[in-house]
C-alpha cells in the first residue's frame, strides 16, 4: 500500500465534518456493494484520473477502508 493511499486521524476528522456520517454510511455500502458483485462499469468512474480499472479499484478499496474506519469510530 502506498503511503499517499494511508488514513490519518486527521483524515477522518476532516472528512467527518464536512460530510454526515449517514451520508458517509451510504456511500460505504454502495462500495461494499460494488467489490461483492462488481456490477458497475468503472470506465465512467474517475475519469479523470485516466486510469485503468484495477487502478481505480485500487482506489476505491483504500476509500473503502477508510470509510469504514470514520463510520466505525462513530
Amino acid at each position: 500500500m502506498s503511503e499517499d493511499f494511508l488514513w490519518t486521524e486527521d483524515h477522518h476528522q476532516k472528512l467527518s465534518k464536512l460530510y454526515d456520517i449517514n451520508k458517509l454510511k451510504i456511500i460505504l455500502e454502495q462500495l461494499d456493494h460494488y467489490f461483492m458483485v462488481k456490477d458497475i462499469d468503472l470506465s465512467n468512474v474517475l475519469p479523470s484520473m485516466n486510469a485503468n480499472d484495477s487502478q481505480k479499484e485500487i482506489l476505491l478499496k483504500h476509500i473503502q477502508k477508510g470509510l469504514k474506519e470514520i463510520t466505525d469510530y462513530d
